[in-house]
């Protein structure tokens, strides 16, 4: 939860030094061609925007919370992305846009990797849904579901299905269901 416009630039300071060049020239190029990294940066930027004004109660934040979640919404259909504000701690990582949904009730730790067509949400019977900590990684086509726990520093490795929690920090699992290997 951002609650002061001071913590919402250090934000999206930090994301954006992860997403765009700190090179003014680099930075202008990737902006003109339209480069995925910077479309993808812009909504994690309006998604961030939309957390911050949720907080406020005055008319001002109202309207720019409706703006800013107009915005996310329309980059992420274009983009193939799920997510709602005030799931993600600050320091959230997208590497590939494609297919990432994320259920609008799950709570992730900060520094966490998605690289691509991810989902992280209930079971379809309960509306349970998964809690990760911090420093997770999630690889190419990874799942996430259920009422699971994740311990901080999780890997998880591509097209892997998680289904039980994994409480032990620093762990890599892989596989469907996923296990731990490392």
């Amino acid at each position: 939860m951002i609650r002061s416009k001071s913590e919402l630039k250090s934000i999206l300071f930090q994301e954006g030094c992860k997403y765009i060049s700190a090179n003014l020239k680099n930075r202008i190029i990737r902006k003109f061609t339209s480069e995925i990294s910077y479309e993808i940066f812009r909504f994690q930027s309006s998604l961030r925007r939309a957390e911050y004004h949720s907080n406020k109660n005055s008319i001002y934040h109202k309207v720019a919370y409706i703006l800013s979640r107009r915005k996310y919404n329309r980059l992420g259909r274009r983009l193939n992305i799920e997510i709602y504000d005030g799931c993600f701690k600050p320091g959230l990582k997208i590497y590939h846009s494609s297919g990432i949904v994320v259920h609008g009730k799950a709570i992730i730790g900060s520094g966490c990797n998605l690289h691509g067509n991810n989902c992280i949400g209930n079971n379809g019977i309960d509306d349970k849904v998964p809690v990760l900590g911090d420093n997770v990684t999630l690889g190419v086509g990874a799942k996430i579901i259920g009422n699971v726990t994740i311990a901080n520093n999780t890997t998880i490795g591509a097209n892997s299905v998680v289904i039980r929690s994994i409480l032990e920090e620093g762990t890599i699992v892989a596989g469907a269901p996923a296990r731990k290997i490392g």
